[in-house]
């Protein structure tokens, strides 16, 4: 029709023709004539507020025309709009144009109020709370998206007067902290300090921590805001000493921003805590000197109440902070403060561990009379000196008649031992020299020799052997120092003690003699000097846990043969202990060849109840696995639990496992209790990698891909979550990606696509394969029933919702209960259920002109009607796209 010949039609008609035109093209025919725009215009409006989320509103709300807004509310705008991430179509199916527009692109996605606010246009904000805009929302809103927050960002005291003058607000409603929000600490990250005055006044417990923001006073300081914090500390309702999850305070907090006008305005005030320790035991001057703030010392050092000697955890005092970091300046300062006696055994402790010279060299020629102080660990000044290598330090020390070259600290040890211990020979050799008592041992009974044991010196050994040390001496464990250096691989000392007496079958509280640890540390060569003193068939190599069980374990072949040449019996066992061999068949063929040329049996039953066979399985070892079938073991006998060892090696092992215990007559066929077979339990293994050539060959064995459990779930079924490798390789082999079975717990028929649909965690290149090699692709399923969409929507796994949809996935199908996907998304019944990623859901199921948002199941409910558990934005989506209950 041309547009002069509606001039003709009454306004009644024109506006019936509306309901029939886009926005565009009203917008159009309004601007052909002054009768056209009178009657178009709010015909205009009231399209966009029923067919265009109300794109008018928004527009206007962040540009401030508020006309705009006024003609929009007054055609029905919801005041409450909100433009969304995703395109939400009308339920009428027409999409608005302008939604998407260039000017609305700038339009952030929140309410129109909240715009408003952000702009600090007051009038425009009164118009929409008088039009029923919401100034309190759910608790599922950000906090950009609350109105009452985001009139921080503008400072505007009128604003916030506004905002609580509409009733809708309860400053004190614990709902602001349970949505993790201290609108206090809020205001103080943006606001001045006219709204910070206003909130304390109104609120009766501003001060409380939140989920996002910790105390008001702690933010203030953090953020620096210095104008702010007298404001608070002059509150009764502010503690100034309140502390974060960590224990740290204000005064902590504004040490560690390096703010010495915040700190000056903490110490003023007289009511914070200076000695407050946090949950390390970290003051404010400990904190202060660890950084290196030598500024903010001299302010602590000048403050009455300041302690500077408090000790933290492990016994930190400030200096030794500023000691340990290398603060000089800051080091310099406490220790001339009169204020300060630090205890001077720590002191020297800590100055000798970060070699700090400066402060040695001061404390040597100051506090002579100190020489023989020790730290709370009883550390004297020559334990510090020998345990950190200052070798000119010992021997200026041990030149004074009064010190005490034997003096044991609080664990027993001597300065000799902490030279030892820390590897300080230069040290050693100046204590020996000194004649240190070699015999002196700690409190657990280590001496000196234990120590030189395990060192790779010889000579240190022969030194402290030269000087008396006794050979035997044990420990409070029962080992020797010959055990040491059995452990440690040091021959030439394991000679040197054999020479001195020490005893090779001296057993320690375990059991062990020197003999066991060098075989369990794999020291070939130690074995051969042991043995060289050993009795041949001495009871030690068949009694109980012999040294041929470390051998076995540690896998040294050389070792198991000099053994078994010295007369090791291959039999030996605790009682329901393992044998040399069950050790052996962890992965050493070579060792397991030996023991059953020597006698030892194959088919003794494990320690843990298992066959060797199957232990040999466990840890992946075809070539021990194949010695043992050729010595007549069973690769199909059941084991504890049901299993057999060639389901195992089907489980964890490798293509050659497997076809080890194939070619020894491995059943493909066999049935565990629960029906899994050994195709099932080929693809229960953690990776993909490698699999294909197993199922090919277990196919050509005779083995069924497509079995079923007693559930009726395939191979296919169970590794539907265990990745893409796993399942291609299952599809490659032939599984049927179709494959239906009954859900126990709900009875609805499933296939592979369902499974990978109700699983977020799975990716959507699964839905692609699985589709592809399908008998009947997702598009041309139109059988009523449990679709993969329903399965999808009721785990809110958005992506493969949105892939079904794009597949031609029909929307409106039916379960057993009349129940469409859009139903389901509304279920929480299932694990995933996830609150945004439902309404993302939502927004790919109205991609479809098919769907009917009130469709209604058997029992005459629509989606809106189960949704009554749901959160509120995802309500009052669905009542904007046009629910019923």
């Amino acid at each position: 029709m041309p547009t002069a010949s509606l001039g003709k039609l009454p306004n009644d008609i024109l506006l019936v023709l509306a309901e029939f035109l886009s926005d565009a093209s009203i917008n159009a025919l309004a601007q052909t004539s002054r009768r056209n725009y009178d009657a178009f215009d709010h015909a205009l409006y009231i399209q966009n507020a029923r067919k265009g989320n109300c794109s008018a509103l928004q527009w206007a709300a962040y540009y401030g025309m508020l006309g705009t807004a006024r003609k929009a509310l007054a055609a029905g705008a919801n005041p409450n709009t909100m433009r969304q991430r995703h395109f939400m179509p009308h339920p009428y199916g027409l999409r608005d144009d302008i939604y998407q527009s260039t000017p609305l692109k700038q339009v952030p996605y929140t309410r129109p109020l909240v715009s408003a606010v952000r702009m600090g246009r007051v009038d425009f904000a009164s118009t929409l709370i008088e039009a029923g805009a919401l100034v309190d929302v759910g608790r599922e809103e950000w906090a950009a998206h609350i109105p009452l927050i985001s009139a921080f960002d503008t400072d505007s005291l009128e604003m916030m007067e506004l905002l609580m003058a509409s009733g809708q607000i309860d400053i004190n409603s614990h709902q602001w902290l349970n949505r993790g929000y201290n609108l206090l600490s809020f205001a103080i990250l943006h606001a001045g300090i006219e709204i910070v005055r206003y909130l304390l006044a109104i609120m009766d417990t501003p001060d409380a921590s939140s989920q996002y923001l910790p105390f008001p006073l702690i933010t203030a300081v953090r953020e620096m805001r210095a104008d702010l914090i007298p404001t608070l500390l002059a509150s009764t309702k502010i503690d100034p000493n309140r502390v974060d999850d960590h224990g740290r305070g204000p005064l902590w907090w504004a040490v560690q921003k390096n703010n010495k006008p915040i700190i000056q305005l903490l110490l003023n005030s007289g009511v914070v805590d200076t000695n407050a320790m946090d949950d390390i035991g970290q003051t404010a001057i400990s904190l202060a000197a660890e950084n290196g703030f030598d500024s903010l010392v001299h302010v602590l050092l000048a403050t009455p109440n300041a302690d500077p000697v408090l000790a933290g955890n492990e016994n930190m005092i400030p200096i030794v902070h500023a000691l340990r970091n290398g603060h000089t300046s800051v080091l310099k300062a406490l220790m001339t403060s009169n204020r300060i006696r630090a205890d001077v055994g720590t002191l020297f402790w800590f100055a000798c561990k970060y070699q700090n010279h400066e402060l040695l060299k001061e404390l040597m020629e100051f506090e002579r009379a100190e020489w023989s102080a020790t730290d709370a660990q009883g550390n004297t000044w020559l334990h510090s000196a020998a345990t950190h290598g200052l070798t000119d330090i010992v021997k200026t020390l041990i030149s004074q008649q009064h010190i005490d070259i034997n003096a044991q600290r609080l664990d027993g040890a001597t300065p000799l031992i902490c030279a030892l211990q820390n590897k300080r020979r230069a040290i050693t050799t100046v204590l020996l020299h000194a004649n240190a008592d070699v015999n002196i041992a700690t409190n657990n009974g280590r001496s000196p020799l234990f120590y030189a044991a395990k060192s790779s010196s010889e000579t240190l050994s022969i030194e402290l052997l030269k000087r008396g040390s006794h050979v035997g001496a044990v420990t409070n464990t029962g080992a020797t120092a010959l055990h040491q250096a059995c452990e440690y691989g040091m021959s030439k000392v394991v000679q040197l003690l054999l020479k001195h007496g020490a005893d090779p079958l001296h057993r320690d509280g375990m059991g062990d003699t020197p003999l066991h640890m060098a075989c369990a540390c794999r020291w070939e060569q130690i074995v051969r000097i042991l043995l060289g003193v050993i009795p041949h068939s001495d009871r030690v190599l068949s009694t109980a846990r012999t040294p041929l069980h470390d051998a076995c374990r540690s896998g040294h072949t050389g070792i198991a043969r000099r053994l078994l040449e010295h007369g090791a019996d291959p039999l030996a066992r605790l009682p329901n202990g393992p044998t040399p061999l069950e050790y052996a068949c962890t992965g050493h063929p070579l060792i397991a060849k030996m023991l059953l040329d020597k006698g030892a049996d194959p088919l003794q039953t494990s320690s843990t109840g298992h066959s060797l066979l199957w232990r040999a399985c466990v840890h992946q070892s075809p070539k021990v696995a194949a010695l043992l079938l050729q010595y007549g073991a069973d690769p199909n006998a059941v084991e504890n639990g049901g299993t057999t060892p060639f389901m195992v090696a089907c489980r964890i092992g490798g293509l050659s496992l497997v076809r080890t215990l194939l070619n020894h007559g491995g059943d493909v066929t066999a049935v565990q209790a629960n029906g899994s077979t050994a195709m099932h339990e080929v693809c229960r293994r953690a990776h993909g990698s490698g699999l294909y050539p197993v199922l090919e060959l277990m196919v050509k064995k005779g083995a069924d891909i497509n079995a079923r459990t007693q559930e009726g779930l395939t191979p296919l079924h169970e590794s539907c979550h265990r990745g893409k490798e796993i399942v291609s390789a299952l599809i490659k082999a032939g599984a049927d990606a179709q494959a239906e079975y009954v859900d126990a717990t709900t009875s609805r028929r499933k296939t592979p696509i369902h499974i990978v649909s109700g699983n977020p965690e799975i990716g959507l290149e699964l839905l692609a394969l699985l589709n592809s090699k399908s008998r009947v692709a997702v598009a041309d399923l139109k059988t009523p029933g449990w679709t993969p969409l329903h399965e999808a929507a009721s785990a809110t796994h958005v992506d493969a919702v949105f892939w079904l949809m794009e597949h031609g996935m029909n929307p409106m199908a039916v379960d057993e209960n009349g129940r469409t996907a859009l139903h389901q998304v509304f279920d929480q019944s299932d694990a995933n259920w996830n609150e945004s990623c439902a309404w993302e859901c939502i927004s790919a199921l109205f991609e479809s002109d098919e769907v009917d948002i009130n469709h209604r199941d058997n029992e005459g409910k629509t989606a809106l009607g189960l949704a009554g558990d749901a959160p509120e934005s995802l309500r009052t989506l669905m009542i904007e796209l046009g629910a019923e209950e």
